[in-house]
């Protein structure tokens, strides 16, 4: 598999130590050949992914769009995504393969995950020519932005008669539109266990 066409994807461990990152770096470079994104392992606590040891307590960045997964010595007494620690090949290749696929979606379907907010700029001259619907998604949107779902739930209208005089709104530059990013944080399954005992054993990694 050509690297250069795969996407480069970051994985952060924040709270590792020296050692435990330089074993982590070696386990990246064994199931490198095994992942469809090409993963390399980042300074900081900044990354694609962030990998921490809840052994020793770790506060979840203020940003729900980082992804986390934690490890421990008894995963068990934690979240069902939570890693072995010391650090198993078959978990790590699991869980990149999972986020790396999530975070390759996210990217292809960015233009999905940006909601618009409309906000009356001014009048038409026109209004009594105006359906009633239209005029009551004026009145809504009326030194206050909205989006389309919001307008038609406080006009109790059809989503397609919103839609329809917002384009017309745009039309004669009535309105002006926001852009707001919809932002998600990577699901991590709840079937990760069994998803990494299948890995391991495909490959033929000991668990």
């Amino acid at each position: 598999m050509n690297n250069a066409a795969r996407t480069v994807f970051h994985l952060a461990c924040p709270n590792f130590t020296a050692n435990e990152a330089e074993a982590l770096k070696s386990v990246l470079g064994l199931i490198k050949p095994y992942l469809k994104q090409l993963w390399e392992l980042a300074e900081g606590a900044s990354g694609d992914l962030l990998l921490v040891n809840l052994d020793l307590g770790y506060d979840r960045p203020s940003s729900e769009a980082t992804c986390v997964v934690g490890c421990a010595l008894r995963p068990r007494l934690h979240p069902p995504s939570t890693l072995h620690r010391p650090i198993r090949v078959p978990e790590l290749l699991a869980i990149l393969t999972d986020v790396g696929e999530q975070q390759s979606q996210r990217g292809k379907h960015r233009a999905d995950l940006v909601k618009f907010r409309y906000q009356l700029r001014m009048w038409p001259l026109d209004i009594e020519r105006w359906p009633s619907g239209c005029l009551r998604v004026l009145a809504t949107i009326c030194g206050a932005n909205h989006s389309a779902d919001e307008i038609a739930e406080l006009t109790e209208l059809p989503m397609a008669d919103v839609k329809a005089c917002l384009l017309k709104l745009k039309k004669l530059e009535l309105i002006d539109r926001y852009a707001m990013h919809v932002d998600q944080p990577p699901r991590i399954p709840h079937a990760f266990r069994s998803l990494a005992r299948r890995v391991g054993q495909i490959l033929g990694f000991r668990q």
